[in-house]
């Protein structure tokens, strides 16, 4: 193809707009809505931010390829937050897609560790990352010879393709890990409860992108000159951003509450990995001992002499200090008996 064709696509835009067509093209967005997309960036820098020094200083095990992964996704994270505030470029979308295919590259290993490794989920995922990859320098390529965003009806075809791939891929990698773990639910309370956990941290990872891409799909399909679409791509990649590093620090934490689960490899969520770990029993063993002191009562015979008795504490015996002596008269002995006394208890 000459390039004197490819010049000749472009033979209908439209002139140059004046100011005055500039502001109606721009209408009440203004430049109020690219401004919320730079602070929205400028948030999710500071919470990916906080994230990424939770990370370090868990001083997590992961393997290379991982450590890889965050390396390139850190800086393309700080890159594009420094194009939105020093310098605008128009490869900006670019470096917005390369983020979020590091981060569905992640996830997509992940999905196929829990779907017993099934090969057909990465080639899935990354035919929609190059399709995404392609169709977003398709997009910057065609863009930058248009005169004005009232001609951006002529990048609909590549930008729908760009979200559309960004969003199935998304679908896919949410899809597969949400089956993956409830096929390890089994009836042991606790696996119940961790499998729980995982799925929610899933949602909570992958839900937000995948509806961001959908958003901006919907946007660029209705209206492809409306500025709304340029705030969301601002932000787009933050949102994976945030999303990978809260799935690495919560399986941190969650390694932490659960010695016996492993958290770097997904695929180990089965039921045989799994025992039903119960709080230890502490048995507190309490011995009380009780001392009763308390006088015999003394033992009157004929002569009406009492007998002194004494208690031994010790032996629990009553030994007779003196001895006793009974007069007897005929074959009768007579007894008097004495009040109780007072007793006194002392628990130890």
């Amino acid at each position: 193809m000459s390039v004197q064709h490819l010049d000749s696509r472009y033979d209908n835009l439209l002139p140059f707009p004046t100011e005055e067509e500039a502001k109606g093209l721009i209408g009440n967005y203004g430049i109020s809505c690219t401004l919320a997309g730079v602070f929205m960036d400028t948030f999710l820098f500071g919470v990916f931010s906080l994230q990424f020094i939770t990370y370090v200083s868990s001083k997590a095990d992961d393997k290379l390829w991982v450590r890889g992964i965050v390396a390139a996704v850190t800086v393309m994270a700080c890159l594009l937050t420094g194009y939105n505030w020093f310098y605008v470029s128009g490869w900006l979308p670019l470096i917005d897609s390369v983020t979020m295919s590091f981060t569905q590259l992640f996830f997509a290993h992940r999905a196929y560790r829990l779907c017993s490794k099934q090969i057909w989920i990465p080639i899935c995922v990354l035919i929609c990352i190059l399709a995404a990859l392609a169709a977003c320098v398709t997009t910057r390529v065609v863009f930058g010879k248009l005169n004005s965003e009232l001609d951006s009806g002529h990048v609909l075809g590549s930008t729908v393709t760009w979200m559309a791939a960004t969003m199935v891929a998304d679908t896919i990698i949410t899809g597969c890990i949400l089956y993956g773990l409830s096929r390890a639910q089994t009836k042991v309370i606790q696996t119940k409860l961790i499998i729980a956990r995982l799925i929610r941290m899933t949602l909570e990872a992958q839900v937000p992108a995948t509806l961001v891409a959908l958003t901006l799909m919907i946007e660029v399909i209705i209206d492809p000159a409306n500025m709304l679409g340029v705030a969301v791509i601002l932000f787009q990649s933050k949102i994976y951003v945030v999303g990978f590093f809260y799935s690495l620090n919560a399986r941190q934490r969650l390694a932490q509450t659960h010695r016996s689960v492993t958290m770097d490899d997904m695929d180990t969520f089965r039921p045989n990995v799994f025992s039903e770990c119960r709080a230890a029993t502490i048995v507190v063993q309490q011995e009380t001992e009780m001392h009763v002191m308390r006088s015999a009562p003394p033992i009157v015979g004929i002569n009406r002499h009492a007998q002194p008795f004494d208690l031994d504490e010790t032996k629990g015996s009553i030994s007779v200090l003196e001895e006793a002596s009974l007069n007897y008269k005929g074959s009768s002995t007579e007894f008097q008996d004495t009040p109780p006394h007072t007793k006194h208890v002392e628990i130890v």
